[in-house]
């Protein structure tokens, strides 16, 4: 997401990003993404993923490096997939393409083109819900043939290939945080990312829902699974759960709808002295995750272990709320040290974002 830093700058936040990616390069992560947020760059800086992920790249050698997500709602697919070919081209094998949907601030949505004249009308909410769903997959359906060059042979779009004689392409990834995302995922034969830092408690499920709609595609003969989830990591238990004050801050504003949400996250200091108290140690259990994971590298690995296994998942993407760069990158390393003995049941690919 490319957090400002408290007294920084979006020139800071990508600093950061840079610094965080070859860390997770070093450490050996599979991949990491970038996310595309708008009217809120006060608090997150990245807004233009195809840009900074054109950069990451740069500076880097074996990691995947893609987007989490391209507001594909706001775009024209031909663009979204002319963009991220030319990336591919650039650096065959590494890119990945995830898409979704997302909401702006209204003056913001209504700059992006994304908003409708009956969108507040309570009367045309459900027609505007079904219609939107209904532009969303014609949308995504569009992006694939792009990419894999798979329309018709009479097809108008057939004649003209993007980067033509380039073997392969972009990772395509839908990201949702409901079941209607998963089905369409399915239904599209997409890998899917569910984020369960956001709905923890529905991700077995939907994640069942997407499997049972999966029809093969070109893009894989099998469903294929990752969650989003917010860890930290520290030498101990205490100390992680002092870092997971920024998070559990987070979540409280959003919650009390606190327009303090859109400023820079806080140092764990101000986040602590701010939210009132320590966080509690929080605990991974059969059915029930909480929506922030913090502790040791042992704690959190046992955490993880329980939600790969109740899931399915294949991959987790970790992605965190800390406001301290150095508690930051070091939280990343120490989740990379996996000791041979917490392995059994964790995926053996992680992402950061």
């Amino acid at each position: 997401m490319s957090p400002v830093p408290p007294g920084g700058t979006g020139t800071d936040a990508f600093r950061q990003s840079a610094a965080l990616i070859s860390v997770a390069e070093r450490a050996g992560y599979e991949r990491y993404w970038v996310a595309e947020h708008h009217g809120i760059g006060h608090r997150n800086a990245g807004s233009a993923p195809e840009v900074l992920v054109a950069h990451l790249a740069t500076l880097t050698s074996r990691i995947r490096v893609g987007s989490g997500a391209v507001l594909i709602d706001k775009y024209r697919p031909y663009k979204v997939a002319d963009t991220f070919r030319v990336l591919h081209s650039l650096f065959p094998g590494r890119i990945d393409l995830g898409v979704g949907r997302g909401s702006s601030p209204p003056p913001v949505e209504a700059a992006l083109g994304g908003a409708d004249d009956y969108d507040d009308d309570p009367m045309f909410a459900p027609l505007a819900a079904a219609t939107a769903l209904m532009a969303y997959r014609e949308q995504l359906a569009e992006l694939l043939a792009w990419l894999s060059h798979d329309f018709p042979p009479e097809h108008p779009y057939a004649a003209y290939p993007l980067s033509p004689g380039v073997a392969g392409g972009p990772q395509p990834w839908l990201l949702g945080s409901s079941a209607e995302s998963a089905v369409l995922a399915g239904q599209l034969g997409m890998r899917y990312c569910f984020a369960a830092f956001l709905n923890p408690r529905d991700a077995p499920s939907v994640l069942s829902v997407y499997r049972a709609a999966f029809r093969p595609s070109s893009d894989g003969a099998v469903p294929y699974t990752m969650l989003a989830v917010s860890a930290v990591c520290a030498p101990t238990d205490e100390e992680a759960d002092l870092l997971r004050a920024g998070a559990e801050l987070h979540a409280r504003r959003v919650a009390d709808r606190d327009r303090a949400v859109d400023l820079p996250l806080p140092t764990p200091a101000q986040a602590l002295a701010q939210l009132g108290h320590v966080p509690a140690p929080v605990t991974a259990e059969p059915g029930h995750w909480p929506r922030h994971l913090s502790g040791s590298p042992e704690r959190v690995h046992e955490q993880l272990a329980l939600i790969s296994a109740e899931s399915g998942a294949q991959e987790l993407m970790i992605c965190d709320f800390v406001g301290d760069h150095t508690a930051r990158l070091r939280s990343y390393e120490l989740l990379a040290r996996r000791p041979a003995e917490q392995t059994r049941g964790v995926p053996h690919r992680y992402g950061s974002s």
